[in-house]
């Protein structure tokens, strides 16, 4: 079993779609989270057809930016709680190899200002350690300085909402192999700047019962991030338009999608 968070940074264009079903193919994801859709309605649920998703939940875009979709497959039973442009947070009720828990399925503010508001709103939903409770998405932030790579290092203070949040929920950070960043400006040589803001936090509880998760980095076109829980997986993906990926790489990736 499986789930999908991907910030597909806009679903208007074919080659997103072709990525998106490239990555549903690979994973056979149960649930399938997506951030930044950047399209109306209509359009999603083309895809969520295409791709034969029973079940769906959305976040309307604000303006033209923003916009988050989740779709999941019968074996899942889900119960909505409560939704915002930052945030979908669900009850488990079957499935995610839980027989109760929650899950929060996350994109954090872009902007720093906005973001020590939602680090209360994310507190406000701890439902304590007697119950799983995990956390993945695209945070928008960074947990510790070493986290980016290239212009000028995080203030330390700017680390201290996302620290909190971890320390007062008793979260862990899931880790990564592989990549260690999972966003890029996408510019040359020193201006090139690399962050790692997708991951994977859960509570005491949730980790006891899947002591063997681990994300590793799978680097193609996409670069995919997986937490292997025995038969379970939950893959980030984030899509990579680096200049460091080469056009022959590229058209390898092309042919792999029109197989």
């Amino acid at each position: 079993m499986s789930i999908l968070s991907w910030n597909c940074q806009g679903l208007g264009s074919s080659l997103t779609g072709k990525n998106l079903q490239f990555l549903c193919s690979k994973f056979r994801p149960s649930l399938v989270f997506l951030m930044e859709t950047r399209v109306k309605m209509e359009k999603i649920e083309k895809w969520r057809r295409r791709l034969n998703f029973q079940n769906k939940i959305y976040v309307e875009l604000v303006g033209i930016g923003g916009g988050l979709a989740v779709w999941w497959n019968d074996d899942l039973q889900l119960n909505f709680i409560k939704s915002d442009k930052n945030m979908i947070y669900l009850k488990v009720l079957k499935g995610l190899e839980m027989e109760f828990g929650f899950l929060t399925l996350v994109y954090g503010p872009p902007k720093e200002q906005d973001r020590r508001k939602w680090w209360g709103r994310l507190k406000n939903l701890n439902p304590g350690n007697a119950v799983p409770w995990l956390c993945c998405g695209d945070f928008n932030d960074l947990l510790f300085d070493f986290e980016k790579e290239g212009e000028n290092t995080r203030d330390l203070n700017s680390l201290t909402e996302f620290q909190n949040f971890m320390t007062q929920c008793d979260m862990e950070d899931l880790g990564a192999k592989g990549l260690a960043f999972t966003w890029s400006n996408k510019r040359l040589n020193e201006a090139n700047v690399k962050e790692r803001l997708d991951r994977a936090v859960c509570n005491t509880f949730w980790r006891e019962k899947h002591q063997n998760a681990q994300i590793m980095v799978v680097a193609e076109l996409v670069t995919s991030y997986a937490i292997q829980m025995g038969k379970w997986w939950i893959s980030i993906a984030n899509l990579v338009r680096c200049l460091q990926h080469s056009k022959q790489k590229h058209m390898h990736f092309m042919k792999q999608l029109l197989r």
